[in-house]
């Protein structure tokens, strides 16, 4: 839960959100903690899939474009997620 947050990502029309902690540019492959679905867990994530999700109103996966670097446990506790 202390491992640096770099970039959140979140679905507009859904309760998802990905919070990436590591990513490899050339891949896309991504890896931290996602909050929202049936369990919140760590694992690895592909960019490239993600991109490609519509959601019901035609919306994609977003970026917090003011979302700043934090550990995890300080960002998921700014958005009331008890860790």
């Amino acid at each position: 839960m202390d491992a640096t947050v770099h970039l959140k990502l979140f679905n507009p029309c859904g309760s998802q959100t990905w919070w990436i902690t590591e990513l490899d540019p050339k891949t896309g492959e991504a890896f931290g903690y996602v909050t929202g679905m049936v369990e919140d867990e760590w694992g690895s994530i592909d960019l490239n899939e993600l991109a490609a999700v519509r959601g019901p109103l035609g919306l994609g996966i977003e970026r917090d474009l003011h979302f700043s670097p934090k550990p995890l446990r300080e960002a998921l506790a700014a958005h009331g997620i008890e860790v």
